[in-house]
């Protein structure tokens, strides 16, 4: 930077991290400030989700049955496999549904749900209730993204 100003114009910044992958971006949030300005704001986020639609890249998430262990397949190139290795156990865990990558999971024998995005591996733990303790689980449920709200 000279005297504040970015050596890269913004244009070409926007236009280079839509190129990279949700995991990359994470990356260059740490490098400069400006940076994760650009891809932290409003307009970057929507563009990235909605080129990521429209590019249609799709995976299989395989469970093992006897070790628990979750596989992300790349249904165009099958020969790629990512193996999850997660700080959290999935082996007790049970996918209730998905959205945009985004996967709701519920611990089978226990009322803790999960959120997490096998692509960043990161995940969230939803706080639970204590009034869901007195009626049974949903048999349907359903995430949903709200545009108007960041």
């Amino acid at each position: 930077m000279e005297n504040g100003t970015p050596l890269h114009p913004y244009d070409i910044l926007f236009f280079v991290f839509m190129g990279l992958s949700i995991k990359s971006l994470l990356r260059f949030k740490s490098v400069f400030t400006y940076w994760r300005a650009i891809i932290s704001e409003d307009t970057f986020v929507k563009a990235q989700r909605d080129q990521s639609k429209a590019l249609g890249r799709r995976k299989l998430l395989l469970k093992n049955r006897t070790s628990g262990e979750f596989k992300l397949i790349d249904i165009e190139n099958p020969k790629f496999i990512s193996e999850t290795q997660e700080e959290f156990l999935l082996k007790n865990y049970v996918v209730l549904c998905s959205l945009d990558g985004l996967l709701l999971l519920k611990e089978e024998n226990y009322m803790n749900f999960v959120l997490w995005n096998p692509s960043t591996r990161q995940h969230r733990n939803l706080e639970s209730y204590p009034y869901v303790n007195d009626y049974i689980l949903p048999h349907a449920c359903s995430l949903c993204y709200d545009d108007s709200i960041r």
